[in-house]
């Protein structure tokens, strides 16, 4: 039935809409917002235990979502008030006017939700008792095997992440805000033969003692452009070039239009799935020849799983371009050098081709340099065993060199230092030309990135985003994260069994994985000190947590293609996780909020 709203107040400090109702000493059980738009209503009460209003909860609700807005009520005896409070920035402030209570929360099946949960099953049953005798047959690389992996894996993973996220993009404005445009504007800056960006700087903000100061921004009511970087009257694009030359500039040259981000997203990851195909490939190929299929293809969902990268299409806007872009040229770069000194002379095609990947990671995300690590291992290992020597060799080098200098005089032409990438001087919500070094934060960073609990409930968005809490009196910045990355995507906790003697494994493989683990931490500190606590983040460090799990799946397994008893539990348990990681991570991907 529905209720009539005695009285609405707005408060402008809070910025918050409130609704009275006079539920006349009523039995409720449950409550519908029937609230166009999308949003967090918070629900307060008295009733017969309860004189004085108290919170009962909140309520997310989503016009387009029909699953949205219901919850049940749990109250102490009859009620006699109930106040609903929401957010004042949307048209569903309108709709105070009337809730109703005691509906009958329908009973509705996603589609979506039974394809996951169907796909997890399947995955429990494929690997876990060895249901599908396709699967046990052994993988054999060719050209044909290649086809048909793009044919039955690559392009359907494609394409199901295409289908069930990238329209979301589109329905709910990804371009609201001007920021999103940033390649665009670089685009057209380098098609005129300049790095600033022609866009008019605010007196205000060019007279301003301390530009990136928030605060002193909004006091003054200073007009300046969202993200973007400002320097010395000037305004630049801190985002990697390469996405912009690859994609934006291109598409800029031949329309003279905007190339929509959520494209340049879509041919990275396809790039993305591309390498985790190759890579994949090539440790099978040098370190587990003779595994199943079964074996390959659960390795293959651990990469794409675990890197979070492809996650990245439900938020397809700006940010995602150059982290995408990077971890694309990373995989890449590590399948190369693998591929290039697995025998007894380095090839020096596939030599150079790695390490070209991994030096373009710096013109799209510097960070994930660090990858260039695992170039070293592979290259000391080699010519440990003679098969580097000469001066030949040093060519492998010749690529760093190359986009080392255009990298470098870009950053010169921007900012005045060779290796100043320019992130300090974007003006967003802190000041971080002054950001410093925190041993708290950097505790608080591995411990939200990794292994903060789970939010999840039975009613949308079932996995619910919790905004971090700093220990210490400071700045922390950061978003409504779903819970660390070990607990949404468990089946990456396997990695750890590479530290254990029951895993016998090349040397150079415990080497890269113990490496991978490091190099991972390090830029979890790295992200949380330079820029915050935030999603999209774990496609930075998702990718060196899954190596070392899918090399401990990989030796795993192979015992297990000939062994039973623990190991064959060890699968079962390995399958399971992997499992709930699909889970989880498609079920935040079809209802968590757009960034």
């Amino acid at each position: 039935m529905p209720l009539r709203a005695e009285e609405v107040t707005y408060d402008s400090e809070k910025e918050i809409a409130s609704a009275y109702f006079d539920a006349s000493d009523t039995e409720i059980k449950s409550i519908f917002l029937p609230f166009d738009g999308e949003g967090v209503a918070v629900i307060h009460a008295t009733d017969e235990g309860n004189e004085h209003p108290y919170a009962l909860g909140e309520i997310a609700f989503n016009s387009n979502d029909s699953k949205s807005g219901y919850a049940f009520v749990d109250l102490a005896g009859r009620a006699n008030s109930l106040i609903v409070e929401v957010p004042h920035e949307g048209d569903y402030v309108d709709d105070l006017a009337t809730i109703m209570v005691n509906v009958a929360i329908p009973f509705d099946i996603s589609i979506k939700r039974t394809l996951v949960i169907l796909l997890g099953i399947m995955i429990l049953l494929a690997w876990g008792s060895r249901s599908f005798p396709l699967l046990s047959l052994p993988f054999r690389k060719s050209m044909k095997v290649n086809i048909a992996l793009w044919l039955l894996v690559a392009i359907p993973t494609f394409l199901i992440l295409v289908f069930v996220s990238f329209p979301c993009n589109i329905q709910t404005g990804t371009y609201d805000s001007f920021q999103h445009h940033e390649y665009f504007e670089l685009a057209k800056s380098l098609a005129q033969g300049h790095v600033y960006l022609d866009l008019e700087v605010s007196p205000e903000l060019a007279s301003m003692e301390n530009p990136y100061d928030t605060v002193a921004r909004e006091r003054g009511m200073v007009p300046f452009y969202w993200d973007y970087a400002y320097f010395q009257g000037r305004y630049y694009s801190y985002f990697g070039v390469l996405p912009c030359l690859l994609y934006h500039l291109p598409f800029y040259f031949l329309t003279g239009g905007e190339l929509l981000n959520e494209w340049a997203v879509l041919f990275s990851i396809l790039f993305l799935i591309a390498g985790t195909v190759y890579l994949l490939n090539t440790i099978v190929d040098r370190w587990f020849p003779g595994i199943s299929w079964g074996t390959y293809l659960f390795g293959y969902a651990v990469l794409i799983v675990g890197s979070w990268g492809i996650f990245r299409i439900r938020h397809a806007n700006l940010y995602s371009v150059p982290i995408v872009t990077g971890l694309a040229c990373a995989v890449f770069a590590v399948a190369f050098w693998i591929s290039s000194t697995r025998g007894s002379k380095i090839s020096l095609p596939r030599a150079v081709m790695g390490t070209l990947c991994a030096s373009l990671t710096l013109a799209c995300r510097p960070q994930l340099f660090l990858v260039s690590v695992f170039g070293l291992v592979l290259f000391l290992d080699a010519m440990k065993k003679g098969a580097g020597r000469g001066a030949k060799t040093l060519v492998v080098f010749s690529p760093l060199v190359v986009v080392g200098v255009f990298v470098c005089l870009y950053n010169y032409l921007r900012f005045g230092s060779l290796l100043d990438f320019g992130a300090s001087y974007n003006l967003t919500t802190n000041d971080m030309t002054h950001r410093g070094f925190s041993i708290v934060q950097s505790f608080e960073s591995l411990y939200y990135y990794l292994v903060s609990p789970l939010s999840l409930s039975a009613s949308y968005p079932y996995v619910n985003p919790e905004m971090p809490v700093s220990w210490s009196l400071g700045l922390l910045v950061t978003q409504g994260l779903p819970g660390g990355i070990l607990l949404m995507t468990p089946v990456l906790v396997t990695g750890l069994l590479l530290f254990t003697k029951s895993i016998e494994v090349d040397p150079v493989v415990r080497c890269m994985g113990v490496i991978s683990l490091a190099l991972a931490l390090f830029l979890i500190v790295f992200d949380g000190m330079g820029a915050g606590i935030l999603v999209r983040y774990f496609s930075d460090f998702g990718f060196f947590i899954a190596l070392p799990a899918v090399f401990a799946q990989l030796a795993l397994f192979q015992r297990c293609e000939c062994m039973g008893g623990v190991e064959h539990i060890a699968r079962i348990a390995m399958t399971i996780l992997l499992s709930v990681s699909v889970v989880l991570q498609l079920v935040y991907a079809f209802f968590s909020p757009v960034y």
